[in-house]
């Protein structure tokens, strides 16, 4: 098992975290993708480096990363209660899945502090994750649990965060999954 941390930090008061997690890599991850191809094991150490900085709720944590059962129809899981995230090991993880799994991480942690989040809304997560991500790693042709977007994907984060932002303004029953999907394009 590895660890790697980055830098934590401070904001000048001495509050809040502005800065990063850390995560580890089980054995029987590397090993069985090392049966495939190695390559898979440091695509994830990349991936996971990079969104943790996007995650200020999981800064002062450790997230494990492990195997997911290949009989598993899914590319990605996440057991909020002991911080882990679960990849495949034959094949490489999008920079969208990870994004979901840690979303589903730091809207466990937002949960427990209290704040008004759906810790269980796949939905939820996706438009939590996409917010978050960078343009230039968006990696797919969909948003998970949401769909196939018209909207140019460039555009699919600052849509994503103005859902979120509707949510806030217009409270947890206002229908922000529905505008998300009609602001993304998404054919129901």
């Amino acid at each position: 098992m590895s660890l790697e941390k980055a830098p934590i930090s401070y904001d000048e008061h001495g509050e809040d975290v502005v800065g990063l997690g850390a995560y580890r890599v089980l054995e029987t991850f590397t090993d069985a993708a090392a049966d495939t191809d190695e390559a898979i094991v440091e695509d994830v150490r990349r991936k996971m480096r990079r969104a943790l900085q996007d995650y200020p709720a999981l800064a002062h944590k450790t997230v494990t990363i492990g195997r997911l059962d290949p009989d598993e129809d899914v590319l990605g899981r996440a057991r909020f209660w002991n911080l882990l995230v679960l990849y495949p090991t034959d094949r490489y993880t999008s920079f969208q899945t990870v994004y979901h799994e840690l979303a589903h991480l730091a809207i466990h942690i937002r949960d427990q502090r209290g704040e008004d989040v759906p810790p269980t809304s796949e939905e939820f997560c996706s438009i939590f994750a996409i917010a978050r991500m960078p343009p230039e790693f968006l990696d797919e042709d969909r948003i998970a649990y949401l769909g196939h977007p018209s909207a140019p994907q460039k555009e699919w984060p600052e849509i994503c965060e103005r859902a979120l932002e509707y949510r806030d303004e217009n409270g947890v029953n206002s229908h922000y999954i529905q505008r998300a999907r009609e602001w993304l394009g998404v054919d129901e």
